[in-house]
Parts: structure tokens; sequence; C-alpha cells
């Protein structure tokens, strides 16, 4: 059946009383607040956790699935936006980790496979990089004046819990970040690394390599794949 028209004050069970497919209609933007949730066939993205400091913290620690649940599984993989973004130190570094039974167990031992790059308008090297086949962390920025307020400092960091397609895949990561460097040079850092050992990730850690974040918005989110 198909629904012509209802007068005022008028509702129906589209549960029990419709038949059928119904039509095409528009929707009032008003009506769109008593709306809750999508249907599970839709696939998007889902804001899981959100992070705003307005103290000073020495880390920024997102619990992915420490308590396996099941929910976490409908994702292909997450992203981590992070944006005004502003640390106490002059000069450092901003770096992720992984964690996996507890927000204490984030892993620091010398795991983790980075690599990473910039372009500096400077008179010096216009291309800097660097990488690593063994550290302790995956560098998300470096030469970062983490202090600075003369501009904006936000990226993103997406990152795979265990690649979703086998038992031995290692998590990997990958991202840009957009910061001031000490040069007082605006740079766009392009970042990829991996843990190298086969694990889940429940916890990912976001910390500057020196002094503490005093300010920043984090946002978690999965996108979904089923």
């Amino acid at each position: 059946m198909a629904i012509t028209r209802l007068g005022p004050n008028q509702s129906v069970n589209l549960a029990s009383n419709v038949t059928g497919t119904l039509p095409a209609a528009n929707v009032a933007n008003s009506t769109l607040t008593n709306v809750t949730d999508l249907p599970t066939a839709v696939k998007g993205m889902d804001r899981l956790a959100t992070t705003s400091l307005s103290s000073s913290t020495s880390a920024v620690l997102f619990d992915v699935n420490s308590n396996n649940d099941s929910t976490f599984n409908n994702y292909s993989h997450y992203i981590i936006y992070m944006a005004n973004v502003l640390g106490d130190g002059s000069s450092g570094d901003i770096r992720c980790r992984v964690g996996v039974s507890s927000s204490s167990d984030i892993k620091t031992g010398n795991d983790y496979f980075r690599n990473s790059w910039a372009y500096k308008p400077n008179a010096g090297s216009t291309l800097v990089s660097s990488s690593s086949i063994s550290d302790n962390y995956v560098a998300i920025a470096r030469d970062d004046d983490l202090d600075s307020t003369s501009r904006p400092q936000f990226g993103e960091l997406h990152f795979f819990r265990k690649g979703n397609n086998a038992s031995t895949m290692k998590p990997g990561f990958y991202g840009t970040f957009y910061s001031e460097n000490t040069g007082g040079y605006f740079q766009a850092w392009k970042f990829q690394g991996s843990y190298e050992s086969a694990l889940d990730i429940n916890y990912v850690q976001i910390t500057p390599s020196t002094g503490n974040f005093t300010k920043g918005d984090f946002t978690l989110m999965g996108i979904r794949n089923s």
C-alpha cells in the first residue's frame, strides 16, 4: 500500500498497519531531530568517543575495545580527528602508541616501524623525512613548535585494529598532521607505521614527546563495514 495523505493529528503505526514499499518522500529538516539511529544496512561513520582538553595532560587515550565489545567488530577501521592541539613544550614530536590488555599496557618497546615526511617551505631543506624500523612509537609530527599559537595544529590518524582479515596481520597506522615547525614555517606531515606484532589494538595513546598537551579536541570515529 501507499500512504497518500494523513490529516492533522493523525498517525499510523508503520510496524503493523503498513505493508508494501513506501514511496519516496521529502523529510522536513525539523523532523530530523526525531531520528535517533539509522538502519544497520546503512554504512557510514559513527562517532564513538570524544576527548576535549581544557587542562594539562600528558597523553590522550582512547579505549577501542578493551572489553571485546562486539559493537566494535562492525568497523573496518578507525579515524582519530585532532583539532586545536596545543602543548606546553617549545619543540618536539607528537607520537602514537598502542595498548592491549589495559590502559596501563601501552607498548613502549622498540617494536614499531615508522616513516614520516613533510614539506618545509624555508631556506633550508624543502623536504624532510624521518624513519625507523625499530622504535618505540609512530611519529605523527616532528620538529613541532608545540606551544605555538600563531597557526592551528590539526590532523587525522587512521588505524586498523588488526587488518580485520587475519589473525596474523599487524596493526597499522597512517595519516596527516599540520603544524608549525620550530623555524616558524607551516608544515604538513604525512606518516605511516605499524606495530610489528600481530595483536588487536584495544587502546590508542597520543602524546607529545616533551611536556604536556594543554588544549585539543580529539574524536574517535568508526567506519562501518556492515
